[in-house]
């Protein structure tokens, strides 16, 4: 059977797709990792991870961790950090 161009076309994006999926669905399938304050610690002097404060900015300003950033539940993702392959550690006042 011949191949037409419009016929390679669709190969070449089913491929791509299929191997976009392969490459992207551990992130969207990963569970939330618990750590503790030490590792929280170890991550931040590393620079292994964005320390996300998402409450009010009054409990922000009283509660945060230093170099903790604070992004508004309401503003989340949107304000995420723009690097995807960056650990982020959300933190809040109690496990939820």
């Amino acid at each position: 059977m011949k191949r037409t161009p419009l016929l390679r076309a669709i190969y070449v994006v089913m491929i791509v797709l299929l191997a976009s999926m392969v490459f992207v669905s551990p992130v969207f399938s990963a569970e939330p990792v618990e750590v503790d304050a030490k590792r929280v610690k170890e991550m931040m002097d590393g620079g292994q991870a964005v320390v996300i404060f998402p409450l009010s900015s009054i409990e922000f300003n009283n509660l945060h961790i230093e170099d903790s950033i604070h992004i508004p539940i309401e503003q989340i993702p949107a304000g995420l950090p723009d690097d995807k392959m960056q650990s982020l550690v959300f933190y809040c006042l109690g496990r939820t």
